[in-house]
């Protein structure tokens, strides 16, 4: 299969990556972070927290883009165009431990600090967070499950970069017709 025309410099891998870095500086080292919807794969037994994507991510603003003609010795031999483009990406976190509450409003005051705009990477900046509230459950066993969660939304900017092919030359063969304008 050939590769794709373009390549987007953050992909849904490297924001669960980084949030997962940023989570984990509210939570007590060694507590697993997973990525929530993953088919045949069991909650952990012990303390943890659960990423999920909420849909896809909403358009937030207009593209901006850039083409630069690319030099080899002189001579034009292509563009690199990029494409940026402005969207709002919402992760819900999910914090499973007698001290969720506790881990949910660390994570929510880091989120809505400068902390958490240093700590996240360019491209996936906090926005804002919402809905921090408890959503105990009853697990299989019958037992009452503590459980806190929330809204994490981004500000997601992947660009697109897409390499341009360009002519150097053209050769021009007039080739006579019989065709007279006008008829």
């Amino acid at each position: 299969m050939p590769a794709p025309p373009s390549v987007l410099n953050i992909t849904d891998s490297d924001v669960y990556t980084a949030l997962v870095g940023f989570v984990g500086m509210a939570v007590p080292e060694g507590t697993p972070i997973v990525q929530g919807q993953q088919n045949r794969v069991a909650m952990p037994s012990v303390a943890c927290v659960v990423l999920t994507t909420l849909g896809m991510p909403r358009r937030i603003g207009t593209n901006s883009d850039s083409i630069e003609a690319i030099v080899v010795d002189g001579v034009i031999t292509g563009f690199n165009a990029e494409v940026e483009a402005d969207f709002e990406y919402s992760v819900q976190a999910d914090f499973y431990s007698p001290y969720a509450e506790a881990w949910a409003t660390a994570v929510e005051l880091l989120w809505r600090d400068k902390i958490g705009w240093y700590f996240m990477p360019d491209g996936m900046k906090p926005l804002y967070s919402e809905g921090r509230q408890q959503l105990p459950l009853i697990g299989g066993e019958e037992q009452w499950v503590q459980r806190w969660t929330m809204t994490l939304v981004l500000d997601y900017q992947p660009v697109a970069t897409l390499l341009i092919q360009a002519a150097t030359s053209a050769t021009v063969i007039p080739e006579p017709i019989d065709v007279f304008f006008p008829p």
